[in-house]
C-alpha cells in the first residue's frame, strides 16, 4: 500500500518501508509458505528459494511499478533473517531500480534482525521476548538526518 499511497499523495515528502517487500504478492507468499513464515525452525536455503522466487514471475499484486515512478526519497529497512519477506530477493529488485537511476532510494538490511527488526539470532517469533531491542533506530535517524528530513515533516 506505501508506495501506492505516496504516488497518490501530494503530501508525501518521503516515505520508509519497515520489512515491506519489493516482489509481488504471489512471490512474497511462496517465501512464507517456504519459511513458515518464522513460526517453527525449519531451515531453509535462502539461496534456493531466491532462484525459485526469481523464475517463478510476478503475480497478483506487483509494487515495482509503482516505486519506478516516485521521486521522493524512500528508505527499505530489512532483517536478515526475516522469514516474512523474501529480503535477499527483495534487495535485488530494489538494487535494479536504483541502478537504473532511482538514486532517492536506498535501503539497510540488518543482519541478525527479524521481521519486526528485532535483533534475533534465527527471526523466529518465539525468539522476540528475548530480544536485545530494535535494530533501526540508530541508521534510521541517520538517514533522515542526512536527508534533512525534520519532525516538521
Amino acid at each position: 500500500l506505501i508506495p501506492i499511497a505516496v504516488a497518490e499523495s501530494e503530501h508525501v515528502s518521503f516515505f520508509v518501508i519497515i520489512s515491506g517487500p519489493v516482489a509481488s504478492t504471489l512471490q512474497e507468499n511462496i517465501f512464507s509458505n517456504y519459511t513458515n513464515d518464522g513460526e517453527s525452525s525449519e531451515n531453509y536455503d535462502d539461496e534456493e528459494i531466491t532462484r525459485k522466487l526469481r523464475s517463478l514471475g510476478f503475480g497478483g499484486f506487483n509494487p515495482i511499478p509503482y516505486f519506478a515512478e516516485l521521486t521522493q526519497p524512500g528508505l527499505w529497512l530489512w532483517g536478515g533473517v526475516d522469514k516474512s519477506v523474501p529480503v535477499t530477493f527483495s534487495r535485488e529488485n530494489l538494487q535494479v531500480l536504483i541502478d537504473s537511476g532511482k538514486d532517492n532510494f536506498e535501503y539497510l538490511v540488518f543482519p541478525s534482525s527479524d521481521h519486526g527488526l528485532n535483533v534475533t539470532p534465527n527471526g523466529l517469533f518465539s525468539e522476540m521476548p528475548y530480544s536485545p531491542g530494535l535494530a533501526l533506530y540508530g541508521p534510521l535517524t541517520e538517514w533522515l538526518a542526512k536527508n534533512n528530513i525534520s519532525a516538521k515533516e
